[in-house]
């Protein structure tokens, strides 16, 4: 198996990502940078999940990535629809 298979079948979270309770914010146009980076990255991943994963494992094997880019989308939209010159407000828990 490559790298991009191996996961934790008992929680489906692909090795490499940690379960987070609260959401990272992002603070400044590098991190923005980088979150826009790690969503091409996993993206990649996913692509060539699609393609090599066996069908059995490709479901459980996917989620772990998917739930990430759609956390890091979230956490990249509310940076830039947030103006420059506001305060970065702490997301409520």
């Amino acid at each position: 198996m490559s790298y991009y298979t191996y996961f934790n079948y008992k929680h489906c979270v692909p090795m490499g990502l940690k379960k987070v309770s609260g959401s990272e914010m992002i603070k400044s146009d590098t991190e923005l940078k980088t979150s826009q980076q790690r969503i091409v990255y996993f993206q990649d991943l996913l692509m060539q999940l699609h393609v090599k994963a066996a069908p059995e494992e490709f479901l459980c094997a996917s989620s772990g990535y998917r739930v990430e880019i759609e956390k890091m989308q979230k956490e990249v939209l509310d940076y830039l629809t947030q103006h420059s010159g506001e305060p970065i407000q702490a997301e409520e828990a």
